[in-house]
């Protein structure tokens, strides 16, 4: 911030602002006598960070337990990790990294009981490793009444509307083709939350199911497969990619008999290959529609730009909801189209 406003004032005397870009560069690229003692004085205001021996303490306890580990004492490693979980405050996620480091050190020694530490690791956290038997998949849930409740808590987390536009727009902008397929299918997820649903994913979190999974109603689900890393102009869906769907499909009939699912796939195509089979009703979400889907929710939210947070009401919402056609009934009609299936060869 003081090199901005350093840079303010260069401009200020008529210097162009590229030219005042490349001195600054150069100052530091050059090790400028200047910029070097600006650097000096910058880093001697800089207060010790007082979670600096917290980290140490850390950092000893956890080398401890591994040098245990490696000369064969198991129960000591164990040992080291429960009393440095005993004795600092974590969250959830990092008792969880913790009790996963404790699995693994009891595991040459007891397998039984490495699966239970696993386990409970899991519940923790569950982007952690799978255990190898005794997990049990929990079933997401959605009240169709408190969508509108769930939008404005959403909204309430942020102080003013351009926090939370920014959010919105991170979110958003990883919504598109060529994206980092973990990277797509999160804010994918974040987006469920936003939108007043709830969200998982499954394959990331139970390590079988599809990529992202969305509560929309009282029994009624969004069930996506994500291919956004493909090219966009690939002509057709493959065969893989057909069985990767259908196991999708068939984890959630057996996750959630009865429940009502929309099975929604998200690539560039709608065609099939002559290979390729869907054994469940298919839609398909192309770059176009993920487009407009995108642009309807960010223009959804824009609606709030000149309204307080805490004169939301959820009748207003509900409205706009309709007007930008993000109800459920349109988000599973509107944004995707049905499978275009090739001539089967004779």
């Amino acid at each position: 911030m003081n090199i901005a406003e350093i840079a303010r004032e260069d401009i200020d005397a008529d210097v162009k602002p590229l030219q005042v870009l490349i001195n600054l560069c150069n100052q530091c690229l050059k090790r400028d006598s200047g910029w070097k003692a600006f650097y000096t004085e910058q880093m001697d205001l800089i207060n010790k960070d007082s979670m600096t021996s917290l980290i140490l303490d850390l950092f000893e306890l956890e080398l401890e337990a591994e040098i245990k580990y490696q000369e064969g004492d198991y129960d000591g490693a164990s040992s080291t990790i429960q009393n440095l979980i005993d004795k600092y405050k974590f969250d959830k996620y990092d008792i969880g990294w913790y009790l996963q480091e404790m699995a693994r050190f009891i595991y040459p020694k007891n397998k039984v009981e490495s699966n239970k530490l696993q386990l409970e690791a899991h519940k923790h956290n569950r982007l952690l490793l799978k255990p190898i038997e005794g997990m049990q998949v929990n079933q997401i849930k959605m009240i169709s009444q408190k969508r509108m409740e769930n939008i404005i808590s959403w909204m309430k987390k942020f102080s003013d509307f351009n926090e939370l536009y920014m959010s919105l727009k991170e979110i958003l902008g990883n919504l598109t083709f060529g994206t980092k397929p973990d990277r797509f299918e999160d804010s994918f997820n974040k987006l469920s939350e936003a939108l007043g649903f709830k969200g998982e994913r499954p394959d990331k979190e139970w390590k079988e199911g599809p990529d992202n999974l969305w509560a929309l109603a009282d029994g009624e689900y969004l069930l996506v497969e994500c291919k956004n890393d493909v090219q966009l102009t690939r002509s057709e869906i493959n065969k893989k990619e057909t069985e990767q769907m259908n196991s999708s499909c068939d984890w959630f009939m057996k996750t959630y008999p009865g429940a009502k699912c929309c099975n929604l796939m998200i690539i560039p195509t709608k065609k099939l290959s002559r290979s390729a089979a869907f054994r469940y009703d298919v839609k398909i979400m192309t770059d176009r529609k993920l487009s407009a889907f995108v642009k309807n929710v960010a223009s959804f939210f824009r609606e709030f730009k000149d309204i307080e947070f805490n004169s939301l009401s959820e009748k207003h919402i509900q409205s706009l909801i309709d007007a930008h056609m993000l109800s459920v009934e349109s988000i599973i009609s509107k944004y995707a189209d049905p499978v275009y299936k090739s001539e089967m060869r004779k």
